[in-house]
């Protein structure tokens, strides 16, 4: 499988919480860089468009080329902040080391068409992706699944049914099930009304600020 190249640009930034703020109002997002082969994290601030971009095809296995004032660093999106409105408020990557097994999750790409959605059964998706330990060269965008093979009610794929290479060691049950046919039953959704609560930026910015007092 190629792997697409992902690029970020980057600058590092002060720690300090009033600072965030107006870096969120020019359209910057406060992140992190922590690795165990780094003295210290390094804090910078990304363009939100820009990451917002590559966050459409980045998955938590992809490698990004993040630049750090011209300065190249590996990386993974480690974790993502939103607020409560659902904005984008700080990142976390994690770097690299080339050799070092890194603990991550592979997406599962479904593939094909399953006969048993033309008889009016329904597929219900267990898991989303499978969390392995590996090195960085041998990460992959996504796990492959065919569901083709998916007919009759009751139908399972389960991790063990997946051609993955030695090169992964497994952190899930091999018995734990993907995908699984079920019989047509009715899903009812009650909307959620979104309420604004008092003072909830103020705690989210908090909260924020504790957490990268303890990253120093």
């Amino acid at each position: 499988m190629i792997k697409e190249k992902i690029e970020l640009k980057s600058q590092k930034r002060e720690i300090k919480r009033s600072l965030n703020k107006t870096l969120r109002k020019e359209k910057q997002i406060p992140a992190v860089i922590y690795s165990h082969s780094l003295k210290e994290n390094v804090f910078i601030s990304v363009d939100k468009d820009d990451f917002l971009k590559i966050a459409g095809i980045a998955e938590k296995s992809s490698i990004i080329d993040l630049d750090v004032d011209g300065v190249s660093h590996k990386v993974l999106i480690n974790d993502t902040s939103w607020n409560y409105k659902g904005d984008l408020i700080h990142i976390d990557f994690y770097e690299i080391t080339k050799g070092e097994k890194l603990t991550t999750e592979i997406p599962i790409e479904v593939l094909g068409e399953a006969p048993a959605t033309k008889k009016g059964l329904l597929l219900e998706q267990h898991l989303e992706s499978i969390k392995v330990k590996c090195t960085p060269e041998n990460l992959v965008k996504s796990f492959e699944i065919d569901i083709s093979t998916l007919s009759e009610n009751g139908d399972v794929i389960r991790i063990s049914d997946i051609n993955i290479s030695d090169n992964f060691e497994l952190l899930q049950d091999v018995e734990g099930v993907i995908i699984i046919v079920q019989a047509t039953k009715e899903h009812v959704e009650t909307p959620v009304e979104e309420v604004e609560v008092e003072g909830e930026e103020e705690k989210e910015e908090a909260e924020l600020s504790e957490k990268e007092k303890k990253a120093e």
